[in-house]
């Protein structure tokens, strides 16, 4: 990845119109656990798109720090897609989403421990080996600390320094840790030894109330964060950039004045003045939820966020990744009839098959103010 390059999640949503865009980033990222099984309908456009920008893995599922052994199969497909559609770079988040086997599709921090720090590299080295690459390891957002006998960033130097990994540097994961757990940010990034960054990650958060931000990457960048960036640029830093928020938005009309000179590091003020923000956050797993039966898998849910003004908190929904599709549909500035039937031929049912899905679910979103 070139220096100062900025790039974009890539996402199903705009998988088919990128070439039709008169914008475009210099590079995507893909979560692979979404494209390791796509259907023929992407896969065709996916396939061009590798051959002509660069594409880098982020992860979701890893959990380097489960106590729970390597999921060796899930590894060795890993390295299968990776090799097959030669991509160099795979990052993760030094964290861990799985307890005793099970899955909980969240990112949830670590001990900061010396028996951590050993336990890390060696499962990291384990990846490396398996998938014959190095990997990148994200500073992940947490909103409580189990066991400090460190500071954070001796925490994350000792790891990637021993482990003999790269750091993927999330801006605004710094920002929302040092307001959650008051320290100063740039003390904090002062700490990090910039040698070991691979590319970094900037995008927006939600702040709840005067003592909780959260990092959901649906917000525009608050100025502090983009202040955080040119600090860490100032220092030297020239690394390609992920921006985390735009992926819905990316090529629905809001571009068109740019070309691809204009989205850079340099720009980005002038780029998002101009640019509206949609409100969707990462399918996550709801705590809530019952995931015992044998028969449930990863994909069969989403959980759609939402903040509800007559509760003034943070409300969630669960959606099947089908109706997720549809309501983003809904964002693009057509009437239900038209989304209806544009969904409807997208996957060959009947136009009043589908209305009687989704029309239930619609109404009960109007009735709690989700979809307005």
């Amino acid at each position: 990845m070139q220096k100062y390059s900025c790039g974009l999640g890539l996402r199903t949503e705009f998988l088919h119109e990128i070439y039709a865009a008169d914008f475009k980033p210099s590079w995507f990222e893909i979560t692979p656990e979404n494209w390791m099984h796509m259907n023929i309908k992407h896969r065709k456009t996916f396939e061009r798109l590798v051959s002509d920008f660069e594409i880098v893995a982020h992860g979701l599922s890893l959990s380097i720090g489960s106590n729970t052994p390597l999921d060796t199969k899930f590894l060795k497909n890993l390295k299968t897609f990776l090799d097959d559609y030669e991509i160099e770079y795979y990052s993760e988040h030094l964290s861990f989403c799985s307890l005793d086997n099970k899955q909980m599709y969240e990112l949830l921090p670590l001990p900061m421990s010396e028996k951590m720090v050993t336990y890390l590299c060696e499962r990291i080295d384990a990846v490396q080996n398996i998938l014959g690459r190095s990997i990148a390891l994200e500073n992940a957002s947490y909103y409580y600390v189990p066991y400090a006998e460190m500071e954070e960033t001796e925490f994350i130097n000792e790891v990637i320094e021993r482990s003999g990994a790269k750091l993927l540097l999330d801006v605004n994961n710094v920002f929302v840790n040092s307001h959650n757990h008051k320290f100063d940010p740039k003390e904090f990034l002062d700490k990090i030894n910039y040698d070991n960054i691979a590319y970094m990650h900037i995008a927006g958060h939600m702040e709840v109330s005067d003592e909780l931000f959260i990092d959901t990457h649906g917000e525009d960048v608050k100025d502090e964060v983009w202040d955080l960036l040119k600090y860490v640029k100032d220092a030297g830093v020239s690394k390609p950039l992920l921006l985390e928020f735009l992926e819905v938005q990316m090529y629905m009309g809001k571009y068109t004045t740019f070309d691809q000179d204009s989205f850079s590091l340099n720009n980005h003020y002038k780029l998002f003045q101009e640019v509206e923000i949609r409100h969707f956050n990462y399918p996550v797993h709801n705590p809530n939820f019952d995931a015992s039966p044998s028969s449930f898998e990863k994909g069969d849910f989403r959980v759609l966020f939402y903040y509800d003004e007559t509760q003034e908190k943070i409300l969630c929904e669960e959606i099947s990744p089908f109706i997720e599709e549809f309501i983003l549909s809904l964002s693009l500035d057509t009437s239900l009839i038209e989304s209806v039937s544009k969904v409807a031929k997208e996957y060959e049912i009947e136009t009043q098959e589908l209305l009687e899905i989704v029309v239930p679910v619609l109404e009960h979103f109007c009735e709690e103010n989700i979809l307005i």
